[in-house]
């Protein structure tokens, strides 16, 4: 595989892992941004469409988009599939919040904890006095056609449940404990009573009473945000007025998105990495082994050998890459690290993070002596014209395939290594050739050496001793000195000429070759 080619696809390979958690960090930060701006838009939605209702009479359907909204937010915070839905239901008996996990809610913001409780615990009987009660123009139903249009069998047994049996009932924060407190009292009075009839109303209060609660939740850890009776009705009067924004009650993703879901989102993230990094990492290798095989009619156990190895390093290195990268994108567009990072993208992150993490890793082979300080400064400098590069083919590719980004981006990401590779690469034989040339170091960038090398000298018949220093002793300086052979003029019979060239001896470092 060309040199160009190879550091064009390990930049490719690193970038990629680095690309696709950035963008998974990247999309959650959206994720919560949609479901808050969904809690807005619905809020002011329900708000304008029972306009001719007062607000106190308008508090509840608030109450309704608030708990299934935030609930939402919450889980995509948590990174649940979990859902609740706002079904506008005015039917009898029906659901307010339905769920995609098996749960009811039914809302009840009354004016007070009693009535609140009691409305959660009507059975059908009560809500048919409620009904005859109301003003009307016709003479009501009766009892019979009540309970056929509603199709309510005639069974103590059912007319004694509450109405929204089998749901849970949200009532305002503000109201729970009261609620409870009168509920566990309807306990105890029925407890004392005898009869079928009073053995069914005591079920029924306890079942409101075990399913009461403040909030829609799932019982897994995700739930909504609890609202009291006076936020209720202030929400209604900002929505009228126009200046509801979910920010001034805390709905902010900036204060949302707390480390736990960092780190969590980054987790995942590191794993998906180390997973591509396996990927990207053996294929290559794969491909070679194949090639050997076919070449040579039998495998190299040498090159399973760095399979192995290359596995091993290559997700370990992934994972961190992912982690990183995701973690960052997060931080910076939920506004940890100030509000001008909010809008960084993704793949620049990611970028940002493969430059930095090879420039670590170049400086820790300094400090071990592996690598020379000028090594590591060339590398660096490759790898910064690669990531613009990889950067540009990036956008490229995403503005060609618009309905494909990701795949657009990793193409065009590709292409740009490779290119940018093969540009570092001529770049630096341009330099090297230019000084090489000329004897300029362009600013110390180009070491120039003109010591002979020891192979050089042995050609021209030139012997060499190596002084011994003794160690000084009262400042004074003690040394053997050297035997010096003379040359035998005779022994010479013939002039050898040799013309020195000027070339690469090193890493930018041009010397006699």
């Amino acid at each position: 595989m060309p040199s160009a080619f190879r550091q064009g696809w390990q930049f490719f390979a690193d970038a990629a892992q680095s690309g696709m958690s950035a963008r998974s960090g990247q999309s959650y930060c959206a994720d919560v941004e949609n479901a808050i701006e969904t809690l807005t838009k619905d809020m002011y939605e329900i708000v304008e469409a029972h306009g001719s209702l007062g607000v106190g009479q308008c508090k509840g359907f608030t109450a309704e988009v608030w708990h299934a909204d935030t609930f939402n937010i919450n889980a995509v915070l948590k990174g649940s599939e979990h859902r609740a839905f706002i079904d506008k239901s005015t039917d009898f008996g029906s659901v307010d919040v339905s769920t995609n996990f098996d749960r009811n809610f039914s809302m009840k913001y009354m004016g007070s904890a009693k009535l609140s409780a009691d409305a959660q615990a009507k059975n059908y009987y009560e809500a048919y006095q409620e009904y005859y009660k109301k003003p009307r123009k016709s003479a009501p139903m009766t009892f019979e056609e009540y309970l056929q249009r509603y199709e309510i069998e005639n069974d103590p047994e059912q007319l004694l449940k509450s109405v929204y049996s089998g749901q849970y009932r949200v009532i305002p924060k503000d109201q729970l404990e009261a609620a409870t407190q009168r509920l566990r009292m309807l306990l105890k009075i029925e407890q004392g009573k005898d009869g079928a009839n009073r053995a069914l109303v005591y079920k029924n209060y306890l079942e409101t009473l075990e399913k009461l609660t403040d909030k829609v939740t799932d019982g897994s850890g995700v739930e909504s945000v609890s609202l009291d009776k006076e936020t209720a009705e202030v929400i209604v009067r900002l929505c009228r007025e126009s200046e509801f924004k979910a920010e001034d009650f805390g709905i902010d993703i900036s204060k949302l998105v707390i480390t736990d879901y960092i780190f969590q989102q980054a987790l995942k993230a590191g794993y998906t990495a180390a997973v591509l990094s396996l990927v990207m990492e053996v294929s290559p290798k794969i491909c070679e082994a194949i090639l050997y095989l076919i070449k040579n009619g039998e495998a190299d156990p040498n090159q399973f050998k760095e399979l192995g190895f290359a596995a091993l390093n290559g997700a370990a290195l992934g994972f961190i890459r992912g982690y990183v990268s995701c973690a960052l994108t997060i931080a910076c567009q939920s506004g940890k690290l100030g509000g001008q990072f909010m809008n960084i993208q993704g793949n620049t992150v990611a970028a940002i993070t493969v430059l930095v993490m090879n420039t670590v890793k170049n400086a820790f082979l300094v400090a071990a002596g592996k690598m020379t300080g000028r090594e590591m400064s060339v590398r660096t400098e490759d790898a910064a014209a690669i990531t613009v590069a990889a950067l540009i083919g990036g956008s490229i590719g995403t503005a060609l395939l618009p309905q494909l980004a990701v795949l657009g981006y990793m193409i065009g990401s590709f292409v740009g290594s490779v290119i940018g590779s093969i540009a570092a690469q001529g770049k630096n034989a341009f330099i090297m050739a230019l000084c090489a040339n000329t004897g300029i170091t362009l600013f110390g960038i180009v070491d120039q050496n003109y010591s002979l090398s020891r192979e050089m000298i042995d050609s021209l018949g030139l012997k060499t001793v190596d002084l011994k220093v003794n160690e000084p002793k009262k400042k004074e300086l003690n040394y053997n000195r050297p035997k010096v052979n003379k040359l035998n003029r005779n022994e010479l019979h013939t002039l050898d000429i040799f013309i020195l060239k000027r070339g690469v001896v090193g890493v930018r470092r041009i010397g006699y070759v």
